[in-house]
């Protein structure tokens, strides 16, 4: 019958919240030979802490990192969020699970989406709905202007009006996958071969989410997914 085989713990310093959301941002896929997931994320804030803080003693060092006085500025200790019911969504990166060693891994070459990018409308993109490709060797999303491409200016209403600036992008991750297959986390550090850049899919409509890939066919699958080439602008977004 089925049983609980394994519990991985996700840690906080890797990333914030998994985002469950499958109707819109969310989305968890397995690799063809399930020993690897792929999911979405909250992004890490930066480390802040007020003015007024207690000074650590001299046996603890205060962390270089954390940005005094940042708490409350917008795009440091708060985010843009995307309004109701995505109040705790701002910024999704996609990240890779190995589930025999447990170790992590954040897809780095993707369009834009990093801890230390803006997060606010000043630039970036909110990646989301990851799918592994029927190879295992690509990962294939959806990722939303958040004015990394300069055509989303606002994100409040996205639970109202799905229709926001989207494309379809495609990412290799073999070499991201080979590094969560080992215990050795010093191999990671060193002689550390980068996947290919991304590439959108969609380079040619303004709006494209949702995508799904068939059954293979005669060693083919095809992939589906809701797109319009113009698009349009709803409350000057």
């Amino acid at each position: 019958g089925h049983h609980l085989a394994k519990r991985i713990v996700l840690p906080s310093s890797v990333h914030g919240p998994v985002c469950t959301d499958f109707a819109w941002f969310g989305g968890i896929s397995w690799n063809p030979d399930e020993t690897a997931l792929v999911y979405s994320a909250e992004v890490n804030k930066p480390k802040t802490s007020s003015y007024f803080a207690t000074s650590k003693g001299d046996d603890e060092k205060d962390d270089d990192d954390t940005n005094v006085g940042g708490q409350y500025t917008l795009g440091v200790g708060k985010k843009e969020d995307w309004g109701e019911k995505y109040g705790t969504t701002a910024l999704l990166a996609l990240f890779c699970l190995n589930v025999s060693t447990g170790k992590i891994g954040v897809i780095e070459n993707v369009p834009a989406c990093t801890n230390t990018a803006s997060q606010t409308t000043d630039g970036n993109h909110v990646l989301g709905q990851p799918i592994f490709s029927p190879c295992g060797k690509a990962v294939v999303y959806t990722g939303w202007d958040a004015g990394g491409g300069g055509e989303m200016p606002r994100r409040l209403g996205a639970i109202y009006c799905y229709h926001r600036p989207c494309q379809i992008y495609s990412s290799p991750v073999s070499q991201l996958l080979k590094r969560l297959e080992t215990d050795n986390t010093e191999g990671d550090k060193d002689d550390k071969i980068a996947d290919d850049d991304f590439v959108c899919i969609t380079p040619n409509d303004r709006l494209s989410r949702s995508p799904r890939f068939s059954s293979p066919s005669d060693g083919v699958a095809k992939l589906a997914y809701l797109s319009h080439t113009k698009g349009f602008d709803t409350h000057n977004g």
